[in-house]
């Protein structure tokens, strides 16, 4: 270090101050100017959401409206739409033929999976529904090998599939062996919803 301080000390001063002037211009271009870019992008998406809340006060709602058809419409644009739970007799031949499709368009093959029906514990949903109806998870394990890439695929289109309610677990590892091959072996969970009359 006392070398280099050494050289930068022997320069003339016109050249320091070029040193001096060009690290200015490096500081400024390099952090200021990306915190001003950071700055603009946040003040630009907090006026378009300002925009937003005032057109649908404008309208007659209210800002909690727009806030929730945000939080839904951003909501359905990451995750896909998501079916009111279905009735027993279909939605769980619906929901497992879904999840057979994804499977074979993935090109998963050896794929092991199990069934299982839970109900699902009490709140809005359940109160919602009345007294003499609940609602049950119908939950699909699902274990298979495959490339990295082909399990984003599943999971992915299990999020956009309608009468998937939700993919609860995913759970990826290594296989020993097969490191070459880049295959991982991959659990993961997927639930329907469905409702049934109690009794």
């Amino acid at each position: 270090m006392g070398k280099y301080a050494a050289a930068f000390n022997a320069m003339p001063r016109a050249l320091k101050w070029a040193l001096f002037g060009l690290g200015l211009v490096l500081v400024y271009f390099g952090v200021v100017e990306r915190s001003i870019e950071k700055i603009n992008e946040a003040s630009n998406l907090a006026d378009q959401h300002e925009a937003t809340v005032k057109a649908f006060t404008n309208e007659g709602g209210t800002k909690k409206a727009a806030l929730t058809v945000q939080t839904l419409e951003r909501g359905i644009r990451n995750h896909g739409d998501v079916e009111f739970p279905g009735d027993e007799s279909t939605r769980t031949l619906q929901f497992n033929s879904a999840v057979d499709k994804i499977l074979i368009n993935a090109k998963v093959s050896g794929a092991k999976s199990s069934t299982k029906s839970v109900s699902l514990s009490q709140g809005v949903l359940a109160s919602k529904l009345g007294n003499d109806t609940r609602v049950m998870r119908v939950v699909r394990d699902i274990d298979f090998e495959a490339t990295p890439e082909d399990v984003a695929a599943v999971v992915a289109a299990l999020e956009r599939t309608p009468v998937v309610a939700t993919v609860s677990r995913v759970s990826i590892r290594t296989i020993e062996g097969k490191e070459s091959e880049r295959l991982v072996h991959a659990t993961i969970t997927a639930e329907a919803w469905i409702t049934a009359k109690k009794g």
